[in-house]
C-alpha cells in the first residue's frame, strides 16, 4: 500500500477507537497486521531470517496469521490478535507486542524502533536473565534468585486473572525465565530450583497443571512448554498427587509435532520418579508414546525418547522391564543408539545396559544386538567433554538417579560396568564444579569404582579410575589376568578392596597366591587366616565368587584358548571380533 492510503486507515483506526464507530473489522485487522508485519521484519529479521511463505495466510475475526520459514526450516507463526486496547503481535515462544495507544500517526510507527520489543510488556522490555554480581564481579546467588523470583510471581498473577492472550504471554515468560536458568553456568542449576520453588509456592504450578488441560490447544501447548521446564524434584511430587492423569494425557496427544517436543520431555521427567509412577505413567500411555515417537525425523524428540527409556529402565522396575522386553524396546533402541545426535546415542546405550543387568530379560537384551553399539560409543567420546557438550548434561543427575546407576558397576555385563564408568566419570566433573563431590559417599559409588578401577577391563577400568581420581580417591591396584594367575601382592590388594584388610597379614603371612586363594577351604580360612565368624567367611566367598565370574568374563577368549580363529564380520553400523575355539 502506498503512504496516502496508509495514513488514511491510520486515522479511520483513531476515529473509530475515539468515537465508538464500528470500523469494518477486515479491514481494521488488515492493517494492524501489516503494520506490525511491517515492524516485526524491521526489528526481528536479523535474528530470525525468516522468509515470507505467503501463500500461507489466514484470518479469523480478531485475528491475522501468517507463517514464516526460518533459515534454519523451523515454521513460526505470527499473529495479531485484539486484547482490550493493545494489538499483540506473537512469534512462536516470543511475545512482541505493539502499543498503539502512544502513537498518533503513521509516521511514529517508522520513527519508533523500540515500540515492538521481543517479550515486552505493555511496552516495557522483558527481563533478560543475567546473573545479578557482587562484589568483585562474584556471581550473587540470592540477589539473582530474588530479581527473577519477582518476574515469576508476577506472571503467576497474570496467568489467575488475564484474558487469553496474556496468559499465553504470561507462559511464554515463564518458559523463558526457567529454561534460561537452567542453562546458566555455576549457579543454574539451584536458580531453576529456586524458581520453580517459587512457582510452585505461589500457585504457579497449579495453574500450569490446570492449563495442561485447557480447551484451547495453543495454551495448552504452551503450559505444557513451560510445565516441561519447572519439574524439578519437588515439582514432579507435586504434579504426581493432584494432576498427574491431565498432564500425561496432553503429553501423549498425537499428530503435533510441537507437541510431541514437550510431551516426550515430559514423560522422560516423570519416568525419573519412582517405580509406582512409572507404572502409572505406562498405563496412562506413557510408553507407548515414547515408542510412537521413537520414528520421529526431529533430534530433540528423539532425544527425549532415548532419555525416557533410560529412565524407565533404571526406575521402572522388574514388571515395567517385562513388559519393556514385550513391546520391544531393545530393538527400538537400536536406531536410537545409532542416531547422529550423540546425546540421543548415549541414552539409548544407557538405556540397553540397564535392561541387560536384568539377568531375567538378558538374553531378550542381547538378541536385539543394541548391546554390540555401546563399546564403540565408548571409545569415540572423553566422559568430561562429553559432559560439557549438551545443556541436558551440564547440571548432571540427581543423587536418587545415580543411586540406581551403582549396581550397574558390578553387574556381569562388560559393557554395564563400562558405560556406568564412563558415567560416573563425567558425573565427577561435573559435580566438581558444584563442589558435590559428597555425594558419591553418600551413594556408596566409591568401593564399586574401586573394584571396577582394579579389574583387567581396560574400558570400565580406565573411566572408573578416572572418576576417583577427580573425587580425589586413591587409584587401586589394578588386578590383572585370571584369579589363579595373581601373584601374592595382587591376592593383597584384592582382600583390602573387599573389606578384610584385617585380614590382610595373614594372607601376606601365608603367602596367599591366586591360585591357593581359590583352594583354601572353610577350615583354613577359619583356622589359618583367622576368619571365625561364619557370616563373614560366607560373604568372603561371595567376593571370591564373584571375582572370578568377572575378571574372566572380563578377558578376550582367546586367553583362555589353545587354538583361536578369528572371524571380523563387518556390518554398516559396527563390527564384531569373534574367537572360536
Amino acid at each position: 500500500m502506498d503512504e496516502s492510503d496508509d495514513k488514511t486507515r491510520w486515522r479511520r483506526y483513531q476515529q473509530s477507537q475515539s468515537s465508538n464507530e464500528a470500523l469494518d473489522n477486515d479491514e481494521k485487522e488488515k492493517f494492524l497486521f501489516d503494520k506490525a508485519l511491517e515492524r516485526f521484519s524491521q526489528n526481528r529479521s536479523a535474528s530470525l531470517e525468516d522468509e515470507l511463505d505467503s501463500d500461507n495466510v489466514s484470518s479469523t475475526n480478531t485475528k491475522y496469521t501468517k507463517s514464516y520459514h526460518t533459515a534454519g526450516g523451523t515454521k513460526v507463526n505470527i499473529s495479531v490478535m485484539r486484547c482490550g486496547s493493545t494489538e499483540h503481535l506473537s512469534a512462536s515462544g516470543n511475545k512482541l507486542r505493539l502499543d498503539f495507544s502512544k502513537m498518533s500517526t503513521v509516521g511514529d510507527l517508522g520513527d519508533s524502533p523500540g515500540s515492538i520489543q521481543s517479550g515486552s510488556s505493555s511496552g516495557s522490555g522483558s527481563p533478560q536473565l543475567s546473573v545479578v554480581k557482587g562484589a568483585g564481579g562474584m556471581q550473587n546467588f540470592k540477589a539473582t534468585l530474588s530479581k527473577y523470583a519477582g518476574y515469576i510471581q508476577q506472571y503467576v498473577v497474570t496467568l489467575k486473572s488475564a484474558c487469553l492472550s496474556e496468559k499465553a504471554y504470561a507462559l511464554d515468560e515463564i518458559h523463558r525465565i526457567v529454561r534460561q536458568a537452567w542453562n546458566l553456568p555455576v549457579i543454574g542449576r539451584d536458580l531453576a530450583y529456586g524458581l520453580c520453588e517459587v512457582l510452585r509456592s505461589s500457585g504457579g504450578l497449579d495453574v500450569l497443571i490446570d492449563n495442561c488441560s485447557n480447551p484451547s490447544s495453543d495454551l495448552r501447548l504452551q503450559a505444557a512448554r513451560a510445565l516441561e521446564q519447572c519439574l524439578s524434584t519437588n515439582n514432579r511430587n507435586h504434579l504426581v498427587e493432584v494432576g498427574l492423569e491431565g498432564v500425561v494425557n496432553t503429553a501423549c496427544t498425537r499428530g503435533e509435532p510441537a507437541m510431541a517436543r514437550v510431551g516426550t520431555g515430559i514423560i522422560e521427567s516423570l519416568f525419573k520418579h519412582s517405580e509406582d509412577t512409572c507404572t502409572k505413567v505406562v498405563k496412562l500411555g506413557g510408553l507407548e508414546s515414547i515408542l510412537l515417537h521413537s520414528r520421529s525425523q526431529d533430534n530433540v524428540t528423539l532425544r527425549h525418547c532415548a532419555a525416557a527409556f533410560a529412565n524407565l529402565a533404571l526406575y521402572g522396575g522388574a514388571d515395567n522391564h517385562q513388559l519393556m522386553i514385550s513391546q520391544n524396546v531393545p530393538e527400538w533402541l537400536f536406531p536410537l543408539a545409532f542416531s547422529k545426535d550423540d546425546s540421543t546415542r548415549y541414552y539409548a546405550c544407557l538405556a540397553i545396559c540397564c535392561l541387560a543387568a536384568n539377568k531375567e530379560i538378558e538374553a531378550a537384551v542381547k538378541k536385539s544386538g543394541t548391546l554390540e553399539l555401546v563399546e564403540s560409543f565408548l571409545l569415540s567420546h572423553d566422559p568430561q567433554e562429553f559432559g560439557k557438550s549438551d545443556e541436558s548434561h551440564r547440571h548432571g543427575r540427581s543423587k536418587d538417579w545415580l543411586k540406581l546407576l551403582v549396581p550397574a558397576l558390578t553387574s556381569t555385563r562388560e559393557e554395564a560396568r563400562s558405560l556406568a564408568a564412563f558415567h560416573f566419570a563425567m558425573e565427577a566433573s561435573i559435580k566438581k564444579r558444584q563442589n558435590r563431590l559428597e555425594l558419591f559417599y553418600e551413594i556408596g559409588a566409591i568401593d564399586a569404582l574401586k573394584q571396577v578401577a582394579s579389574s583387567p577391563n581396560r574400558l570400565a577400568g580406565k573411566f572408573a579410575a578416572e572418576a576417583l581420581r577427580i573425587i580425589g580417591e586413591d587409584i587401586p591396584h589394578k588386578l590383572t589376568l585370571q584369579v589363579p594367575l595373581w601373584t601374592t601382592e595382587d591376592v593383597l590388594q584384592w582382600v583390602k578392596q573387599i573389606g578384610f584388610d584385617s585380614f590382610s597379614e595373614a594372607f601376606s603371612g601365608c603367602r596367599v597366591d591366586g591360585d591357593l586363594l581359590l583352594q583354601l577351604d572353610d577350615a583354613m580360612l577359619a583356622e589359618d587366616i583367622g576368619i571365625k565368624n561364619g557370616i563373614l567367611r560366607k560373604r568372603y566367598r561371595q567376593r571370591l565368587v564373584y571375582a572370578n565370574t568377572i575378571l574372566t568374563t572380563s578377558l578376550p577368549h582367546y586367553l583362555t584358548s589353545e587354538q583361536n580363529v578369528t572371524i571380523i564380520i563387518i556390518t554398516t553400523c559396527t563390527y564384531r571380533q569373534h574367537f572360536v575355539d
